[in-house]
């Protein structure tokens, strides 16, 4: 799949069987911390976030061409 540059994309996961995905806020604050501090900003720019107890929700724009195998 070819990811465009100048695209938006909505990346969403949620839990299996609509269950919890996060049980306290260190959950949360995990996550967040694992965004800030990855590499994503080579790829995309983060332009909003939402997370909730059972699933979370990204919208990103896309830096460059991007190939995605798999």
């Amino acid at each position: 799949m070819l990811y465009e540059q100048g695209k938006y994309y909505h990346i969403y996961n949620r839990g299996c069987d609509k269950g919890n995905i996060f049980q306290d806020t260190h959950d949360y604050e995990k996550l967040i911390q694992i965004i800030e501090t990855s590499k994503h900003d080579e790829y995309v720019k983060i332009i909003a976030y939402s997370l909730m107890p059972n699933h979370y929700h990204l919208l990103v724009k896309q830096h460059q061409n991007q190939y995605l195998n798999g």
